[in-house]
């Protein structure tokens, strides 16, 4: 395989019905320079290893396919799959997603060869419910108030919405060494961001060049709820460390996350773990309970009418 400036970077797993479309996109892009396919194939149950080996072998000189002898899970199967990709840049795309903009990865390119301060770059996308993608919604709806932007901008207003389908960083920007705890994240992408942004500076191009297939079989859509929630707050108390407690008034915030946990025991009926919870929170923080006006009616609701959230 020739040496490449742009690297795609594609993880997939039992996207069978999806595989295509998303790798079409990516063979579809108009780019004046030479780019390589890494295909991170995680091990999976349907036909999606078949379909990949079959794009390998119409281009046998464009993708990589890397073969998991086991499942490794989405967190090990993504940075295995970028650490092995050769490019000065990397696209980022998940099987069951695809590309719209048959230019962004030149747009994306040009830009990031005369920013060289940029670690990484995004562009808004369309979310869609699979089977359903006339009815697609607007990924970001409120663009930041600054297109390139920093770190410290970055958390203190909240760690906003990059989507991932659309990203494209330098591959020096790539923590390594990777972090132990970072391979044990739900919220990989997030956190990725935030290293990145050690690196450089991010920047937004306000344009739309992607869609976000939502599934059941989605890593989001399939995950237990409280599973989310505790990993959340393991992913806040590492990032806090990691900086040295410098942005500990953003990652110390964990009551709201507890409060979550609470109203999910509740709603679900499952009053012991329920009680459990709103006892620790009381503990935790009693001021934040009573304070803490939607919480509380929210509480109500699921209790006492039934509701669900």
């Amino acid at each position: 395989m020739s040496s490449s400036q742009i690297s795609v970077c594609i993880i997939t797993y039992n996207h069978e019905k999806f595989i295509r479309r998303c790798i079409d996109s990516v063979l579809t892009q108009i780019i004046g320079e030479p780019i390589e396919i890494t295909i991170g194939e995680d091990f999976s149950k349907d036909k999606t290893r078949n379909i990949c080996r079959e794009y390998k072998e119409k281009h046998p000189h464009k993708i990589r396919l890397i073969e998991n002898k086991s499942n490794l899970g989405v967190c090990t199967n993504w940075i295995n799959t970028i650490q092995s990709c050769s490019g000065k840049y990397i696209a980022i795309l998940e099987g069951d997603d695809y590309w719209i903009d048959e230019n962004k990865l030149q747009k994306q390119y040009d830009f990031m060869e005369t920013h060289p301060d940029v670690a990484f770059c995004y562009t808004n996308a369309f979310s869609f419910i699979d089977g359903n993608d006339e009815q697609k919604e607007i990924m970001i709806k409120n663009k930041p108030d600054q297109n390139i932007f920093d770190l410290d901008f970055y958390i203190n207003n909240g760690c906003f919405l990059t989507p991932t389908l659309t990203l494209f960083i330098r591959k020096d920007a790539f923590p390594d060494p990777v972090p132990d705890w970072l391979q044990r994240t739900f919220n990989l992408d997030w956190a990725l961001n935030i290293l990145y942004l050690q690196k450089g500076k991010a920047a937004y191009l306000d344009e739309i060049t992607a869609m976000y297939r939502m599934h059941q079989g989605g890593i989001t859509s399939s995950t237990y709820l409280p599973s989310i929630i505790h990993n959340g707050i393991a992913l806040s108390k590492n990032l806090d460390c990691h900086f040295n407690y410098k942005y500990h008034h953003v990652f110390g915030k964990l009551q709201w996350r507890y409060h979550k946990l609470t109203v999910f025991y509740f709603e679900k009926k499952k009053y012991l773990k329920g009680f459990y919870w709103l006892f620790f929170c009381f503990f935790r923080n009693p001021l934040a309970i009573v304070t803490d006006i939607y919480f509380l009616k929210t509480l109500y609701k699921v209790t006492f009418t039934g509701h669900e959230v």
